[in-house]
């Protein structure tokens, strides 16, 4: 429910531009195992694309893809910096 407002300003966007395309990146933090984390990270980033599809994006200008722990925006050295990590990004494709 937090992210709602944001998803819809991207529906928006990419119904403002229909030759946008885009790649959603899923970020976890560095907490518990890696392969865990690229799962999770993955089920983030699908999370995203599914939404934008279940509410009118075609499938064809969206891609996913999970990093887990692997690119962190900041280091994962407290509380507030791990949350940031916990991510997700939008990439335009070109």
């Amino acid at each position: 429910p937090e992210s709602s407002g944001t998803l819809r300003e991207i529906l928006d966007m990419l119904s403002a531009h229909p030759d946008l395309r885009l790649v959603i990146e899923g970020h976890t933090d560095n907490v518990g195992d890696s392969g865990k984390n690229k799962t999770l990270s993955e089920q983030r980033a699908l999370a995203v694309l599914t939404y934008l599809v279940e509410h009118g994006t075609t499938r064809a200008r969206l891609q996913s893809a999970g990093f887990g722990d692997t690119k962190p925006s900041a280091p994962n050295d407290s509380p507030e910096n791990r949350q940031r990590n916990r991510r997700v990004e939008l990439v335009v494709q070109q």
